[in-house]
């Protein structure tokens, strides 16, 4: 056999299939994650279509959903100060 072996090829094989089906749900992650802060639920819907068709799984769907959901809305904080010399920041 000379160290070939089915296994060797499957690994390599199966290896570039998930880095590209990760790679899609890492973007249709984001791409919900920012829906449902920006509080649209048309766009949010939309997403998720977007992620069905190009075969996302539930899972990770629904995990993307809750994280951003549990995350709460983002707050624009403004602060201010002084540095030596008088300069006001």
């Amino acid at each position: 056999h000379a160290g070939h072996s089915k296994w060797h090829n499957t690994r390599f094989r199966k290896a570039k299939q998930d880095a590209v089906k990760n790679a899609a749900a890492t973007r249709f992650s984001a791409a919900i994650r920012a829906a449902v802060a920006a509080g649209n639920e048309l766009a949010v819907d939309d997403a998720i279509s977007r992620a069905k068709q190009a075969g996302v799984t539930k899972d990770v769907i629904d995990r993307a959903v809750e994280r951003s959901r549990n995350r709460g809305s983002l707050q624009e904080v403004l602060y201010e100060g002084t540095l030596g010399g008088g300069v006001i920041v």
